[in-house]
């Protein structure tokens, strides 16, 4: 069976019991060979763009599987086995069919179950098996900053609904099963309810190992299927996902005392969330930081201290409310963004010669393949989209956190071809995403109250070191503090610096460092 820790177990006694009992034959064996075939095939194709025929027999042979209720049960099995060996490189549009087979398996156990009470106890695990390969599945999407199907959604919900009403009819709620069945399900709502969007990969994987391994503690999780016009009363946070509309997020609930109109999944979390958030402190205590000072500082403390404050903000952050900062609003005319790809060589020619303008639009004079379209603009930055027909101009070289300079342009007259710049500014990558028909999107966010300027290490605690010059974007603090945003910069703490600006020369001393990103180093400093 697939290699899920403590699963499968009962489902090889129960597929080897059935097995006497069902039928093979010669068909049974080609389909077999067939299968490993093409799966084999598809393994081949995967690093590239993988044969559309190919994916299509794929997706025929699992509805011509799912479709045959005739099909012996131990063979059914290994089928899920091999496509569950391969989910990791499944496309999207497959993998909705691997768990509808997975729902057609339990219809069929549940079957001989009733006939038979000692083929019960496996529901749990098959259920749980499917729950957590469609957990899987979300983790791997969002990191490649995608959108999970609707399909795969709505698959997982029913099979989520049916194998917590199998649990209760069988009385199997104690089992191993069942308490994975619960915790993958708790994780899977608590995955759709992150904005994993706005997170780096090494952050998604902090907060979601950091959660999974906290819900081995069974009692910090209940998860229960409330079946349609139930009066439900719940006290603590919780998320509802409603079985019927997947393409809605998990409704979030501090108080919940309601009659549903639909079939739910509530998951009350409020234990495991307060246990987070308290770890979250006390790592903050150690620290000796206020929780904002620390949020601009956790890359730069130990690992367990750094797991917990990342995991305790994610989790703050999930159950907050979001609300709008500033009023956005498409542009009129179409405003179009050119990313400049290396920042750090782009604030090193500004820092020389704030007059000169060097940059030659490259993509622009070759079209507008190389430029972002921005859809949402407002005071705080933009919100831009690249069409499908531009996917390999698509910078997924461009990564959450990453610092970059942005030129934004128009065109110079209605219908003309001509550019004319508006503006430019340095931003962050605060979110990254492909949506399902392959538009990708992204949202930047402009750094304010500073600019960019020459500066020089004048002293360090290697007194035989010689002075170094460098750019970076000096950001006004307060009245002697300023914030120093810098790109392949490593400065040691007391390490004094002089400041070009437009009135002199300002001098400080480097403080700790405030902020890091994919590229970039803020840090503090204090004037003299």
């Amino acid at each position: 069976m697939a290699h899920i820790e403590g699963l499968g177990k009962g489902l090889l006694a129960v597929a080897s019991k059935l097995g006497k009992l069902e039928i093979s034959n010669e068909r049974i064996s080609k389909s077999r060979e067939e299968i490993k075939q093409l799966l084999s095939e598809y393994k081949s194709q995967a690093r590239d763009e993988v044969d559309p025929r190919l994916k299509s027999k794929l997706k025929n042979y699992l509805k011509k599987l799912n479709a045959n209720s005739r099909v012996p049960f131990n063979f059914r099995l290994e089928v899920m086995d091999m496509f569950t060996d391969c989910m990791e490189i499944l496309d999207d549009d497959l993998v909705p069919e691997v768990l509808n087979s997975y729902k057609v398996a339990i219809e069929v156990l549940y079957r001989h179950a009733l006939k038979d009470q000692e083929l019960a106890p496996p529901l749990a695990e098959l259920a749980a098996m499917a729950m957590t390969l469609a957990t899987r599945t979300l983790r791997k999407t969002a990191r490649q900053y995608r959108r999970t199907s609707l399909i795969g959604i709505r698959e997982t919900l029913s099979l989520a609904k049916i194998g917590l009403e199998l649990t209760g009819k069988f009385n199997l709620e104690g089992t191993e099963g069942a308490h994975i069945l619960r915790q993958q399900i708790a994780l899977h709502e608590i995955i759709r309810s992150m904005r994993t969007r706005a997170m780096t990969v090494i952050d998604q994987d902090t907060v979601i190992d950091t959660i999974q391994e906290n819900m081995h503690e069974d009692h910090l999780i209940d998860v229960r299927f409330i079946p349609r016009d139930s009066h439900i009363e719940a006290l603590g946070f919780a998320l509802i996902a409603d079985v019927q509309k997947p393409h809605l997020p998990p409704r979030k609930s501090l108080r919940l005392n309601e009659t549903t109109h639909d079939d739910i999944i509530l998951c009350e979390l409020d234990l495991l969330v307060t246990k987070l958030i308290e770890e979250m402190k006390s790592a903050q205590s150690l620290m000796g930081k206020s929780a904002s000072h620390y949020h601009d500082e956790y890359a730069f403390v130990s690992e367990k201290l750094n797991r917990s404050m990342v995991s305790g903000l994610a989790v703050i952050d999930m159950m907050r409310e979001k609300k709008r900062i500033y009023e956005r609003k498409p542009p009129s005319p179409a405003i179009y963004i050119q990313i400049e790809e290396d920042v750090g060589q782009v604030m090193s020619t500004l820092a020389e010669n704030k007059q000169r303008s060097p940059f030659i639009l490259q993509s622009a004079n070759t079209g507008e393949a190389g430029i972002w379209l921005a859809v949402d603009v407002s005071e705080g930055g933009y919100c831009l989209e690249k069409m499908p027909s531009d996917a390999k101009t698509a910078p997924s070289r461009f990564v959450v956190s990453d610092l970059v300079y942005v030129i934004a342009l128009t065109r110079a007259e209605t219908g003309s071809k001509d550019w004319k710049e508006l503006d430019r500014s340095l931003c962050t990558v605060c979110w990254y995403e492909m949506e399902a028909n392959n538009v990708a999107r992204i949202g930047l966010a402009k750094l304010k109250n500073g600019e960019i300027r020459h500066a020089r290490i004048t002293s360090s605690l290697l007194s035989t070191e010689a002075p170094k010059d460098f750019a970076a974007f000096v950001e006004n603090i307060s009245e002697n503090k300023l914030g120093i945003w810098t790109v392949g910069m490593d400065m040691a703490q007391d390490v004094c610096i002089e400041i070009h600006t437009a009135n002199g020369v300002q001098t400080g001393k480097i403080g700790k460092p405030m902020k890091c990103g994919a590229n970039y180093t803020v840090y503090s400093c204090k004037l003299e």
